[in-house]
């Protein structure tokens, strides 16, 4: 977002795309896991269709002032129970976590969240489990489900998308 750049010349997606160097003015993050045996994975201009398991889901910037890429946050789950935290004034996101968006809940398992190693606990991002596409010309913020070589519950990459992404958060918003 150029709000962010110290300057026209510190934002490299500007440059790239006024050089019209992109087939259309976006990119898209996919990270990979251990299980994956790869990199992760930065495309500039098109959707990497062959890192997607599920349909984007868009939804709009809600400030670009401050030149984040950020959306507007409906609440967030834990267990899939309403927290209530946006309430009484409105809530923005950065993906980190099991969050509701408009009408729909993305979550991830607890195991995927914080993970041990020898050298400690860390956090695994939120967009490890979900494809983030960051459209400049429309301003807006996609999501997909992943796709990875294997899911650590055994089930399919499909049916760990229909799990995740199409329940319902419980308790009602007030």
């Amino acid at each position: 977002m150029p709000a962010l750049s110290r300057s026209k010349d510190y934002n490299f997606l500007g440059n790239i795309a006024e050089a019209r160097q992109l087939q259309k003015d976006r990119f898209a993050v996919w990270l990979s896991k251990q299980v994956d045996q790869e990199d992760a994975e930065i495309s500039f201009g098109e959707i990497p269709m062959n890192r997607l398991s599920s349909d984007i889901v868009w939804f709009p910037l809600s400030s670009t002032v401050s030149g984040l890429w950020q959306v507007s946050l409906k609440d967030l789950t834990v267990n899939l129970v309403r927290q209530g935290l946006c309430k009484k004034q409105a809530c923005h996101v950065a993906f980190d976590t099991g969050v509701e968006l408009g009408d729909r809940v993305f979550n991830i398992e607890k195991y995927e969240y914080v993970q041990k190693s020898s050298e400690g606990c860390f956090v695994t991002p939120f967009l490890e489990r979900y494809v983030t596409i960051y459209d400049r010309v429309f301003l807006r913020m996609g999501l997909a489900f992943a796709l990875h070589k294997a899911e650590p519950t055994g089930e399919s990459t499909q049916d760990a998308a229909q799990r995740l992404m199409g329940r319902q958060a419980l308790g009602k918003l007030e």
